[in-house]
Formats: structure tokens, sequence, C-alpha cells
């Protein structure tokens, strides 16, 4: 994805693209295959706002064809960027519905994928265990299928529930992880990303010149997306480490 690969505006721009040219062609499952595009790009480039917005178009377009499958992908992007906005604190019988649509349609791919949305919901809803369950269960299906497209951000997810639930050191050994996946994809928005929790991590530590030296590098490497979320973000944090 251009997004892991650190290039957002043209991440966002190709998935609106992709969807454009479906519509256009009025062929139902390319516009699904779009909805979802715009959908996982908007978690990470886009508000929450327009992410729910992303979200509420794929619900509509599954629930108007009458796809399971489809419409859960959309609920699952729907209580994402409703936790992301702090408006739902309890979702957990709707994530189960997700994880078991997905799995008695039986589609396989990107199962790990949906199965670390599902985790980062908890994050923001503060259901830790229920969001370590989703991991584990990922966890066990990259290992059984060789999928591993999804495996920095298994533990790059495990790492944010270890860490709000107070695990420090082993909320690092995952971010570590997590980067080093990175490091070797050559996707420095993968490593953005992680360098800016495992930077927040080591400033809380006090060691606020070693989360400098990380995250800086990574941070410059960057020639667009300045004014999406996960640049932003970096930014701010680079801005307390002077």
């Amino acid at each position: 994805m251009l997004i892991d690969l650190g290039y957002p505006d043209r991440a966002v721009a190709q998935s609106q693209a992709i969807l454009d040219q479906a519509r256009q062609l009025k062929d139902p499952f390319s516009v699904t295959q779009g909805l979802i595009a715009v959908a996982q790009v908007s978690r990470y480039c886009l508000p929450p706002t327009t992410a729910y917005e992303c979200a509420q178009a794929l619900l509509a377009h599954g629930q108007q064809l009458g796809q399971s499958h489809w419409e859960e992908l959309g609920n699952m992007f729907t209580l994402w960027a409703l936790a992301r906005l702090g408006e739902i604190t309890d979702c957990l019988a709707q994530l189960e519905a997700v994880q078991t649509t997905y799995w008695k349609n039986g589609v396989r791919q990107s199962y790990s994928l949906v199965l670390n949305v599902l985790a980062d919901v908890c994050y923001y809803t503060g259901d830790i265990e229920a969001g370590l369950a989703f991991l584990q269960a990922s966890e066990t299906f990259i290992h059984e299928t060789g999928e591993r497209v999804s495996e920095p951000g298994l533990h790059w997810h495990r790492g944010k529930l270890l860490q709000l639930q107070g695990h420090a050191d082993q909320a690092e050994s995952c971010f570590v992880r997590a980067l080093t996946l990175g490091q070797q994809r050559g996707a420095k928005g993968i490593e953005l990303r992680v360098a800016t929790l495992l930077g927040r991590l080591w400033q809380d530590q006090g060691e606020r010149e070693k989360a400098r030296d990380l995250l800086l590098p990574i941070y410059n490497r960057f020639t667009e997306g300045f004014g999406t979320i996960e640049l932003q973000e970096a930014k701010a944090l680079l801005d307390q480490l002077v």
C-alpha cells in the first residue's frame, strides 16, 4: 500500500481514482473495492469525521446489495471512526459480529487486517483484553497462512494496548518489533507511525534525545502528506522534543 510506503497524498488520490473509475464502470464489486480502499486510507490520512463518511458509504453500499460481508466491513470502519471520535465506548458485541460474519462468509484474504482494525477499535474504547484477543487471533492466522502483510500492524496495535494497560516494557518490545519489520520492508509509513508512539513512550521516560534521534530521520524522509494526521502528530511530537 502506498500509505505504508510513505506516500499518503498519493494513497488518497489513488484510492479515490479507483473508486471514481469503478463508479463509471457501474460494477458493484469494483465499487466495493474502491470504497474499501478509500475507507482504509482515510483511517491514516484523513480526519475521523471524513473516515466516518467513507465508512458510511461502504456500509450503505453493502446494505443496498444485500451483501453481509461488505456491510460488516462498512460497520467495522464506522465503529472505528466513532471510537476514534469518542462517540462510542461499548461495541464489543458488534465487533464480534464483524469477525463472525467475515469468517462465516468464507473470506480469508486480509482477515488479519480486519482483526487488527477490530483491535484498534478496542484501543479507543478501552477494551484492552478484547483487543489483545483479536490480535492473538490475528497472529495465529498469520502463522497458519503466511499472510504477513499485516504483521507490523499486529505488533504496533499490541504495543498500543499494552502501553494503555501500563506495561511499558512489553509495549516497547512490540514497537521495536513493528519498527524492525517496517524497516525490513522499506515501509517508511509504518516506520513513522511506530516511531511516533515509541518516541512518545521514551519521552514519558525522560529520554527526549533518544526519541528525537529515532523520529527525526524518518520524518525527514517524507516528501508529501504534511497535512495528514500521522505527519502532523509526528511533527507535534518533534516540536516537543526540541
